[in-house]
Order: structure tokens, then sequence, then C-alpha cells
């Protein structure tokens, strides 16, 4: 399955100091190569009415009325364009990229300094890729479509629940990262077979 398949591809990231230091760098290779597909459509120029905070993807939590401004009338057709374009490389580039970071590392750190379970813990990283899929995909969708502002409400208050709850359980998962490396090391229990009584 597609879990066991994420498992194993934590498991081996893990067990190399190189492919966990390549998890990492490809979130940011990747990362800065959103910003430059972003720059270069003149989403963020060089003036002070416009903040990296206006993009949907980066804000926690919008309403319809914010989403419709946003789109419809603080942008022209070049940077919808530019956004839906960006969406895709989320969809099917960053969003494996970061999941298999902070799985790898929660793998790692895990398995190595503290008594739980590796492949179990890094299962904590999937539902932050679930919730930033189904935020990127219905934004996608509206920035594409303008449909009626009634069905845009509705798909823009599932887009804002999904994006508050990526947020809050990335962040979970990144705290727990950094708990698990500053707390003091666990060793793991070791469980002996009792000796039977003559």
């Amino acid at each position: 399955t597609m879990i066991a398949w994420y498992i194993s591809l934590c498991r081996y990231c893990a067990a190399s100091p190189r492919l966990r230091l390549g998890a990492v760098v490809s979130v940011l290779v990747v990362a800065t190569l959103e910003m430059i597909i972003v720059s270069q459509g003149l989403l963020f120029p060089l003036v002070p009415s416009v903040k990296l905070r206006t993009v949907p993807d980066v804000m926690f939590g919008f309403t319809n009325d914010e989403i419709q401004h946003l789109f419809y009338e603080e942008w022209g057709i070049a940077e919808r364009q530019t956004y839906t374009m960006n969406c895709w490389v989320d969809l099917l580039v960053y969003m494996e990229a970061y999941t298999i970071c902070l799985g790898t590392l929660i793998y790692y750190i895990s398995d190595r300094r503290h008594a739980w379970d590796p492949e179990k813990m890094c299962l904590c990283a999937l539902p932050t890729i679930v919730f930033d899929a189904v935020e990127t995909s219905i934004m996608q969708y509206v920035c594409r479509t303008r449909r009626s502002m009634i069905v845009s409400a509705q798909l823009v208050q599932v887009a804002s629940y999904a994006n508050q709850l990526k947020w809050s359980t990335g962040g979970t998962v990144v705290q727990l990262i950094l708990y698990a490396r500053v707390a003091p090391s666990q060793s793991k229990a070791v469980i002996t077979p009792a000796k039977k009584r003559d």
C-alpha cells in the first residue's frame, strides 16, 4: 500500500546521513522554486501594499470575501495563471517533499533517541499533506473558475478549515521533532522471556 511504501521510504532515508540531509535540502529547493515562480508572476511586486500574507497558502484561515477580493480585484489574469501553476508545483512536488522530510526526521529521532515506534511516529506527517491538498485543490479551482458566490463561499469555507488544520498538524509535527531532539534520550525497553519455574 501507499502507507507501507511511505514508511519504507522514511526508514530508508533515515538510515543514511546523506539522504536525511537530501530530504531537508529538497524541501528548501522546491520552496525556493515556488517563490521564484510567484515572484516572476509579479504576485509580490516591490511595493508596500502587497504582502506575502495575502497568498491563501500562508494565511491561517480566510473568508470568501477575502478570497474573492484577492483573486478578482487585486489580481489580474496573469497573477491568477501564475497562482494556478504554482498550485501544481505545490500539489505534485512540494507536498510530497516536505511530507517525506518530516517523516524521515521523526523516524530517525524516534528510532535513535526514544522508546517510540518510529513507523507509527512517521505517520504523524500524513494528515498535513491531506489537508494541504484539499486546501490547494479548492483554491486552484476557485481561482480558475468563478462560480456563484454561494458555491464559492461553501468551497472556500472548506478550504479555510483545511488550511487551519494543515498549519495545526504541521506545527504539531515540527514541535514534536524539536521536543524529541532536545529531550533526554530514552533507552528502548528490552523484553526478555520469563524463565520457567522448576
